[in-house]
This record gives structure tokens, sequence and C-alpha cells, in this order.
């Protein structure tokens, strides 16, 4: 399955599949966003997959909001299909929101 992206007011929904083949476009998408805006939501509700590369550029790109004084919240609605990539760093990237 592809990636589908609904982008509303200031979020991103996400649905399908967020891998190794798709994560550098997200990442300078999301990027222009937050040079329109000061907050953006990553909603990773809808998602099938999402490995460990994704979760990677998730928190790169939440450091470099930081960084720039922009806030970045990622969530996931309690979606278990793609906890595991989050395991496995160290970083608290995801916020768990129903």
């Amino acid at each position: 399955m592809s990636l589908q992206i609904i982008k509303s007011e200031n979020e991103v929904i996400l649905k399908g599949n967020l891998t190794a083949s798709n994560v550098f476009q997200i990442k300078r998408y999301c990027m222009a966003l937050l040079e329109q805006n000061n907050a953006l939501k990553i909603n990773l509700s809808g998602l099938y997959q999402l490995d460990v590369s994704a979760a990677i550029m998730l928190r790169d790109l939440k450091v470099a909001a930081s960084s720039d004084d922009k806030f970045l919240i990622v969530t996931n609605g309690q979606n278990e299909k793609i906890a595991g990539a989050f395991s496995r760093l160290d970083y608290q990237v995801l916020q768990v929101i129903a």
C-alpha cells in the first residue's frame, strides 16, 4: 500500500505505509510546513506499517523543529501496528494520544 497524506489546519494525517522508500519525501514536506507554521501535528493513526527508518526520521524532524523553536507533536492514536519501530529508539518521539 502506498502512503496517503491528508493535510488539515496544522495537522498532517498519514495513511498507508511509512517506510524507507518514502521517508525523505515526507521529511521535506513536513519541514516545508514547519517553515510556514510554528506548530505541526503528525497523526500516524492511519498507518499500516512504519519501519525504523521512518521512526528515526520522525525523531530527527522533532529535533530539527525544536532547534528552530518550532513545536512538533507526533501521535499514533494508539495504533499498535507501528509501536514496534519506536521501541527501538531511546529517544521519546511518539506521544500516545487516543
